[in-house]
């Protein structure tokens, strides 16, 4: 704070004296709620919209209310422009929204969903199931399920039959009544990840993140943030090994723009002197 109120230090200074990014800086700055621009009026200190998100998202508690906020208008909007919609209809026009729901609020979804069809409010026996329709409805449920459970963007969630049935409430045709859902099964079986499939989209998450931050990491740096110690077993595979090298390639070049712009600093002081 007292860095941030001295206008006789740079931003780039302070990122320098505290060895972080100036990205990390204004972040921080953003979180503890400084005064933007800062003193001097600093171009480079406005307080764009992404800071602003960050600052307002910062706390747990506020970031989840207000993703809940928006989910509940999304959900809402999307059942007044189609009053007439199906459950599996509305999962198919906005799956995130109905299986972020599904997962945080589970009894206002229920409460704003359109009722279920079925024959006289009445179990239909085995035999009278239309299971055709069933499987249709429940393939598409278990493919937005599995996008869902991909664009977790806050940790990695492995795309399990476990995690699909836990997000769908249908744990248990998913796995006793397969044999009568084809369609279901053969979505599950693209959808569902292997521990090297996972593995790589870990490494491609954590290097995600490492290019947001501007840092070139180390190979053990980007095995720690993907949460992958040096004996896992995907580890020895070949498409795992392939990410790894491929990351830290493209990493790399972070490191590369760093070391340009120093020797194009200590030129300009250079020619300064002479």
């Amino acid at each position: 704070m007292r860095l941030w109120d001295d206008e006789a230090i740079s931003l780039k200074q302070i990122a320098k004296r505290l060895g972080v990014h100036v990205i990390t800086i204004k972040r921080q700055a953003a979180l503890l709620e400084l005064t933007f621009p800062r003193v001097g009026s600093e171009k480079s200190t406005q307080l764009t919209p992404n800071l602003l998100y960050y600052r307002s998202n910062s706390n747990p508690e506020t970031k989840k209310l207000n993703l809940l906020e928006n989910h509940q208008k999304n959900f809402l909007e999307v059942r007044q422009q189609h009053p007439l919609l199906s459950r599996s209809k509305l999962i198919e026009i906005c799956s995130y929204t109905y299986h972020w729901l599904r997962r945080n609020c589970p009894d206002w979804l229920e409460t704003h969903l359109p009722p279920p069809i079925s024959k006289k409010g009445k179990k239909l026996p085995s035999s009278e199931v239309d299971w055709e329709k069933r499987d249709i409805e429940l393939a598409a449920e278990v493919k937005a399920a599995a996008v869902y459970i991909r664009s977790n963007l806050a940790s990695p969630v492995r795309v399990t039959v476990a995690q699909i049935g836990r997000d769908t409430g249908k744990y248990r045709p998913l796995r006793t009544q397969l044999d009568r859902l084809p369609l279901t099964a053969k979505v599950l079986a693209e959808m569902v990840e292997t521990h090297e499939e996972f593995a790589v989209r870990k490494i491609e998450w954590a290097a995600k993140g490492f290019l947001e931050e501007n840092i070139c990491p180390t190979q053990w740096q980007l095995l720690r943030r993907a949460k992958m110690c040096s004996q896992s077993r995907p580890l020895a595979a070949q498409q795992v090994k392939e990410a790894i090298d491929a990351a830290l390639e493209s990493l790399a070049s972070i490191d590369a723009v760093s070391n340009a712009e120093k020797s194009s600093v200590n030129d300009s002081r250079t020619l300064h002197k002479v």
